[in-house]
């Protein structure tokens, strides 16, 4: 795949964190130790694809996502963002100033939608909210775009006068899409987006975000623990252990027929489960 295939290019992502040294039955002692997060991470990400990761708790997933929205920053490495309706960026290296601008291209959707939404505004308030920010519509043009995104994903026009407390998780997840896409992004990235739900919403969810890609020719980057759900939404998967890339490649052979032992255990638990 040529370089200009990629929407996303990452090289080298390094990071780590500051731990707590352990000495004889854990109990800690003095000095300061370091807790690998990331380890020369490295991947591309094609327009349009899907890419899912993987890994067991504290393999630096979560990690990932905010390192790449540029929420936990490097120790080393380098992030170039080349969206098809703007230039090409070194991300990273943007200023606070650029990278509010540039977000439009890249957009989060977490785990916790009650959390990611203003309490004390209403939902077509948060909606609109990016179209003002980015200064694509004001006033009534902006609240008549945030209704029709809010159609788009399914609640209907009452529901947007509500509070989030109001709303039920399914509605608050399908709200903080709403606010996700409208920006016009040509990146999601989604940190188990499904988790907070039952299986029911979680169905719904994942058809909404299949149907969505289609539309508007969306990247998806998302991080899940359900290897069932990889295997029905993900075009690729990214395979970490304790911050290393073990793994990488089509859903269908690393999945399907794993090559690194990690891998092979996560297919063996998620089967036993």
């Amino acid at each position: 795949m040529s370089p200009s295939a990629h929407l996303l290019v990452a090289r080298e992502l390094t990071k780590s964190y500051a731990g707590v040294a352990r000495g004889s039955f854990g109990a800690p002692r003095s000095g300061a130790a370091r807790v690998d997060a990331l380890v020369d991470v490295s991947f591309e990400l094609a327009h349009g694809e899907r890419l899912a990761v993987v890994g067991e708790s504290g393999s630096g997933k979560s990690t990932l996502v905010k390192a790449l929205l540029a929420l936990a920053p490097l120790d080393r490495g380098r992030v170039e963002l080349a969206p098809r309706a703007g230039p090409r960026l070194d991300w990273l290296a943007l200023s606070k100033r650029e990278r509010s601008h540039a977000r439009r291209w890249i957009q989060p959707v977490f785990q916790a939608p009650m959390e990611s939404l203003n309490p004390r505004r209403p939902v077509l308030a948060s909606l609109a909210e990016p179209l003002f920010v980015h200064g694509l519509a004001r006033g009534s043009e902006a609240e008549t775009r945030a209704l029709a995104l809010a159609q788009r994903v399914g609640l209907e026009p009452e529901t947007t006068a509500r509070f989030p407390h109001e709303l039920s998780l399914g509605q608050a997840q399908r709200a903080c899409l709403a606010r996700a896409l409208a920006p016009g992004p040509e990146l999601l990235l989604l940190d188990e987006p499904t988790s907070a739900l039952d299986v029911g919403l979680q169905a719904q969810i994942v058809d909404l975000l299949a149907e969505l890609a289609r539309e508007r020719s969306l990247a998806i980057l998302f991080v899940s623990h359900d290897l069932d759900l990889v295997r029905y939404f993900a075009d690729r998967v990214l395979v970490l252990e304790r911050g290393r890339l073990v793994e990488a490649g089509p859903v269908e052979r690393v999945l399907g027929a794993p090559e690194h032992p990690h891998t092979r255990a996560l297919v063996r638990a998620w089967g036993a489960a």
